[in-house]
């Protein structure tokens, strides 16, 4: 890189062109007699500095880089994912940078190590305590989207979230809820005798193991009644806040599949499309219609918060005194059951709409304290103890 002195209002300046345009920099030294070699060797340090591959002239400030990110993101991802990202930039990340006043081009990793390690000790939003592995590591990951996004619109040269480290946490192992056959049987009894909201999506979701929003984008243009098969080819994405209408592809490409379903199941997609029909012609214009033809919805035709569902099965677990579980966990429980009564592992991983057995198996299969029991004992008999 050239550049040049200039004198100036009786100061030296160094003028050179970066990005095709030329920069003027006041090297902040009077133009005095036996000042010109002091400044010659200013102009070469500030060459220096703008011709280095990490430099970035640019001077937007942190802060204001989250607020464009946040924005210029939305319409990119899906709402779900943006409304975290949200949620963790202005709940978390801004609160802490926001007096620090550091400009894009001057972070550094170490300070995303540092702000690692408050996190750990004091990032509870009531300052009461510590966040988990888990949280931290979810916004390290919003933090490395940032700054990917921020390099391909070159606005730095490389991802500080690369250059930072992690605190040191005790391994916990998280166990699943997973309930027997008894406990499922319970729980789908109490919603049909109940006349539950969730009871169609609980005998769906118990007799495929599919994802809830894989259920939830269900319509009824892939139900087969004749045949007794449900073709799930998509998955509903929402904000936990607001209904979304916001419809992707399954979360891996075998999530696309046809899955067949007990004659009891098939009866009660029956009555729910007649049951529609009649809500749709009773309420006329007051029935909620959508672009897609959903078959998990209310009966005012609304169609469900993914969260809603989540309460409205919370309750009902609550009620009858079965531990509470997520909604994804009722996957573990099918997978584990369809494992366990002799199923192959290659067929469970189709029915899960897994890309690899190996997710199938070391994630969604837990053997039952009876099974393990089992494999005690048939090695005492083949060892002969």
């Amino acid at each position: 890189m050239k550049g040049s002195l200039v004198q100036k209002s009786g100061k030296y300046y160094a003028v050179f062109r970066v990005n095709g345009k030329q920069k003027w920099v006041n090297l902040q030294i009077p133009t005095a007699k036996g000042n010109k070699r002091k400044a010659e060797q200013a102009l070469q340090e500030v060459l220096l500095k703008y011709s280095n591959d990490d430099y970035i002239d640019n001077d937007m400030m942190f802060i204001d880089f989250l607020d464009m990110y946040i924005e210029q993101v939305k319409p990119l991802i899906k709402p779900s994912t943006w409304e975290g990202y949200n949620k963790v930039v202005n709940g978390k990340i801004k609160p802490y940078f926001k007096d620090k006043a550091y400009k894009l081009k001057d972070l550094k990793g170490r300070h995303f190590t540092e702000y690692f390690v408050y996190l750990k000790e004091c990032g509870k939003s009531n300052g009461k305590g510590g966040l988990g592995k888990k949280a931290i590591l979810n916004i390290r990951g919003v933090l490395s989207s940032a700054f990917n996004y921020a390099l391909e619109n070159d606005l730095i040269k490389y991802n500080f979230i690369e250059r930072s480290r992690m605190p040191i946490f005790e391994a916990k192992e998280f166990t699943p809820t997973i309930y027997n056959a008894e406990q499922i049987k319970t729980l789908l009894s109490y919603a049909e005798e109940t006349k539950s909201k969730a009871c169609l999506f609980l005998y769906l979701e118990m007799f495929t193991g599919c994802r809830k929003g894989e259920l939830l984008a269900l319509t009824w243009d892939n139900v087969d009644l004749e045949n007794g098969t449900i073709h799930i080819c998509q998955n509903r994405t929402g904000s936990k806040k607001e209904i979304l209408e916001h419809l992707t592809t399954p979360k891996t490409k075998n999530g696309i599949r046809t899955m067949s379903l007990p004659p009891k199941v098939i009866d009660m997609l029956k009555a729910e499309k007649v049951e529609q029909a009649e809500n749709r012609r009773l309420l006329g214009d007051y029935y909620k219609v959508y672009d897609y033809d959903y078959v998990i919805r209310q009966a005012d035709g609304s169609i469900y918060n993914p969260n809603s569902i989540n309460r409205i099965i919370r309750k009902m677990t609550d009620k009858i005194g079965l531990p509470p579980c997520r909604v994804h966990d009722y996957r573990h429980a099918v997978a584990s059951l369809l494992f366990e009564s002799g199923t192959p592992l290659a067929d469970v991983t189709i029915q899960l709409g897994h890309g690899q057995t190996s997710t199938t198996e070391r994630i969604y299969i837990h053997r039952s304290n009876v099974a393990k029991a089992e494999n005690a004992q048939a090695l005492a008999n083949a060892i002969g103890i």
